[in-house]
């Protein structure tokens, strides 16, 4: 991943403002962010005039933030970013970042920048969606750019949305890297705003449009930004939280996701396709959480997920109130209406967009397959054991290289040991009751996932033939 390098420029005042600047570029640099900063860089032999002008014309910084304050705009001598020295380069390198405004609400402001745009930190009822675009400009994801055309396989970028939870993400991650007490506390708010304001995407489709699947296609990749966050934050959970209450956190985060898998009550538009977004979506976090988990042998948090139920409180597409984690796979019909439509001859659409994401320094596409994988096989075991019809269909493993060839947990269930130690995930307690399962796959009474004549092979990929075998 690209790490921009930023320098920030910001005079000495107050203690307060000081420590203000210096929160800002801690939170930087837990967003990836080589920041230049004089308590960092600056020594005490240096001259700060000397070191404030290179560092600004130096070619390898990407970006100057100008931190304006009351009395950098009124003391002429506090401005270290003169108009000579800003004309000096490309402007586009630097950004006004104001910490307050003056008693009418406007911000203090350099005259010769006054055209440009800003970024108002000033307020802390905006601070983290103003912060998440501070983000985006440095590591330049700007909201609004345009969209490519003629990419089928792509969503576009024609509308965007903040779940605003790009500030949170970043205090709870820092929370939890120190061993903080608060950290559970962060990552629940975090789980929170990111399930509110998930409403964001929500879409209406009309029924009369034949090309309804654009909406749906041009909303959804913003979202790939949120998706990455989730997976660094679930992915340092496995690492380093072992509070009692966190398996129970994550189970109600994705317990509060169920409610964009129904319509809301009175609303007007129910075209049936209208939730897909949501789905996938859903899918997708479910499927990135359990394989960011496996990282680490969270078996425990693992097990809270996928063994535990799920409570539906509305049932106006006739799911029962309790459901297990397959509520979190759904047919897409507009993916297969676009496949069509467009003339694609994709295998699985949807597939193809898992894969496009997988673009991600926490979790390979290997490991979502693997994980796809064994979700499958704990879903086959419940439908057996508890005559519920399957739910979990693994839309992934079309892109498979080698369908015979053990995923690496399995191949690992050689030893009796560590088949003991992720028993409990695959809801079994001996490999018999996997060998059930494959009998019922080999008598069609389980469904074995092909697409237009690749078929996998679940014997070969659970190792069932060499499980068990060592100590």
């Amino acid at each position: 991943m690209i790490r921009p390098k930023v320098f920030i420029s910001y005079n000495w005042e107050t203690p307060k403002h000081d420590n203000w600047v210096e929160a800002l570029a801690e939170k930087l640099v837990d967003s990836n962010v080589d920041v230049i900063f004089d308590k960092y860089d600056l020594k005490e032999s240096d001259d700060a005039k000397v070191f404030i002008e290179d560092s600004v014309t130096d070619v390898e910084t990407d970006k100057v933030l100008i931190i304006c304050s009351k009395r950098y705009l009124t003391d002429k001598g506090a401005q270290i970013i003169s108009e000579e020295l800003y004309n000096k380069i490309d402007n586009n390198k630097f950004i006004v970042v104001f910490s307050e405004k003056d008693e009418y609400g406007n911000p203090y402001i350099p005259e010769f920048y006054k055209l440009r745009s800003y970024i108002d930190l000033s307020d802390e009822g905006t601070f983290s969606k103003n912060m998440e675009k501070l983000l985006r400009w440095i590591h330049d994801r700007p909201i609004y750019v345009k969209p490519n055309f003629g990419e089928a396989l792509s969503f576009s970028e024609d509308e965007k949305f903040s779940l605003e939870t790009t500030d949170l993400y970043i205090s709870a991650k820092k929370a939890i890297k120190e061993g903080r007490p608060n950290a559970i506390g962060l990552v629940t708010e975090y789980f929170n705003v990111f399930s509110k304001n998930l409403e964001k995407f929500r879409i209406d489709l009309d029924e009369n449009d034949e090309e309804y699947d654009e909406k749906i296609f041009s909303s959804g990749d913003e979202y790939f930004i949120y998706k990455n966050e989730f997976v660094e934050l679930v992915y340092m959970i496995g690492q380093y939280m072992f509070d009692d209450f966190i398996g129970k956190r994550m189970h109600d985060f994705f317990q509060s996701l169920t409610k964009y898998l129904v319509f809301p009550e009175g609303y007007e538009y129910k075209h049936p396709c209208g939730l897909d977004i949501f789905k996938f979506f859903i899918h997708e976090l479910f499927l990135y959480c359990i394989a960011a988990l496996m990282k680490h042998d969270r078996y425990d948090l693992i097990e809270d997920l996928i063994q535990d139920r799920y409570y539906i409180e509305k049932d106006n597409l006739g799911f029962e109130q309790l459901q297990g984690f397959e509520i979190f796979h759904n047919h897409l019909s507009s993916f297969v209406y676009r496949n069509e439509r467009l003339k694609l001859g994709r295998k699985s659409l949807h597939a193809d967009i898992l894969m496009k994401h997988s673009r991600s320094d926490y979790v390979t596409f290997n490991e979502v397959l693997q994980t796809d994988f064994i979700l499958y096989i704990v879903n086959c075991v419940q439908s057996l054991r508890f005559g519920h019809q399957q739910g979990w269909f693994p839309e992934s493993l079309v892109h498979m290289t080698f369908p015979d060839r053990p995923f690496d947990i399995f191949s690992r269930c050689e030893s009796r040991h560590y088949f003991d130690t992720i028993k409990k995930i695959l809801g079994v307690v001996k490999k018999m009751e996997l060998e059930a399962v494959l009998e019922s796959m080999e008598n069609e009474e389980i469904y074995v996932p092909e697409w237009d004549g690749f078929k996998i092979d679940p014997y070969a990929l659970l190792n069932f033939k060499d499980m068990c075998t060592m100590p």
